[in-house]
């Protein structure tokens, strides 16, 4: 388990690293280009307190995996690994080719959750909107929650909840738009599918 733990932290560092590069690229390329709103945006409130749910979301991709393939087997893992780094390469792909400028909202730091999505707009850039990574990475866990749930119920429960949780609050928060999400809907399903092709065919 320590050596998963240890591959999965790796991955993490990488996807810290293509996040702050592929934002510092369009920063130098002075992209102006402001996100894609529909109708459906308008119409979806904007709720501060579901800030700490989005954040729920930096331990659901990294401690949350950790505990989705917990008792699985190696290639099961294999599988999830793959599949977070092909995640990894698409959503990079679409930041760094098609960079779009976040209309972040103005918060009230008088209480704990503006103080917080302060925080939250400090740490995210205002680039890397589409597809949103925490919906490709919240359905990943998901996902990986659903194949290890007979060996774990209550845990895959929890992180399958959190993961729909998580995906719900990018919008209440207006950290993503409607086509951010479902952005991140379709990077993660080709990944995941991907990644079980190559796992399956690679013999192992």
């Amino acid at each position: 388990m320590k050596r998963r733990i240890g591959l999965i932290a790796v991955q993490c560092l990488v996807f810290l690293v293509l996040y702050y590069l592929t934002a510092s690229v369009a920063a130098a390329r002075n992209i102006q280009i402001p996100w894609r709103l529909i109708p459906l945006d308008e119409k979806i409130p904007f709720l501060p307190v579901f800030v700490w749910v989005y954040m729920s979301a930096y331990l659901l991709g990294s401690a949350g995996i950790c505990l989705a393939v917990w008792r699985m087997d190696d290639k099961g893992f294999k599988t999830v690994l793959t599949t977070c780094y092909i995640n990894l390469i698409l959503f990079s792909f679409f930041h760094l080719v098609f960079p779009r400028v976040a209309i972040k909202p103005e918060v009230d730091t008088s209480y704990t959750s503006g103080m917080a999505m302060m925080v939250i707009q400090w740490l995210t850039t205002k680039y890397n909107t589409f597809p949103s990574a925490h919906v490709s990475y919240s359905l990943i866990t998901a996902w990986a929650a659903m194949v290890s749930y007979s060996k774990n119920k209550i845990l895959s429960s929890i992180l399958i909840i959190d993961a729909i949780a998580v995906i719900a609050s990018t919008m209440l928060i207006k950290e993503h738009t409607v086509l951010d999400v479902f952005g991140g809907w379709g990077v993660a399903l080709v990944s995941i599918t991907i990644a079980r092709h190559v796992r399956c065919g690679d013999g192992q």
